[in-house]
């Protein structure tokens, strides 16, 4: 059996008094996409808070990339990104 899967990663940055905002678990818009999307195999979040920032790693398992494609669009080394990231990203 094939157990093989795709990872992508995502990296940003936000200052260190908003770690705590972002990602926000289940309130994250993103996660509800990201979860009922076809061929989603789950992810982890990292987080490292400085004391001038703090940078977070997300790694998302896939499938195949057909599936990244259904979640984050046809350029799949592209970050998919919502309004309210804005708010609190620096990078």
């Amino acid at each position: 059996m094939d157990q093989s899967m795709i990872g992508k990663i995502w990296r940003g940055e936000t200052l260190p008094g908003r770690a705590e905002a972002y990602p926000d678990g289940s309130k994250h818009p993103g996660d509800a996409d990201f979860a009922g999307t076809t061929g989603n195999r789950g992810g982890f979040i990292m987080r490292r808070v400085t004391s001038d920032k703090a940078e977070f790693l997300l790694l998302t398992l896939w499938d195949e990339f057909d599936s990244i494609a259904s979640f984050a669009g046809d350029e799949l080394e592209r970050a998919r990104y919502y309004p309210e990231d804005d708010e609190v990203l620096t990078l």
